[in-house]
């Protein structure tokens, strides 16, 4: 990761409070508020990626609009294998 020493953002190992301290109000806030049907699978996003976009832990790193488009295009794909399209 261009910028970050050792390709890291923070040693948890030093920062063991860093978790310790999410706001999971905050968290799910988005995801329950939306009704967000992808929720149970993804808990708000990737911590990582929350912190690097938000500056926190506790924020949401929503990518629901590219994981639709992803299952719609496995979807699609498996439906034509099923049907022998593939071959």
């Amino acid at each position: 990761m261009v910028g970050r020493i050792d390709g890291r953002v923070s040693n948890l190992d030093e920062k063991k409070d860093s978790f310790q301290v999410l706001n999971l109000d905050k968290l799910f806030s988005q995801c329950n508020r939306d009704r967000c049907s992808l929720f149970p699978m993804c808990f708000g996003g990737c911590r990582f990626e929350a912190f690097i976009a938000t500056k926190d832990f506790s924020g949401v790193s929503c990518k629901k609009e590219l994981t639709e488009q992803i299952n719609l295009k496995l979807m699609r794909l498996q439906l034509a294998e099923n049907r022998g399209d593939l071959e």
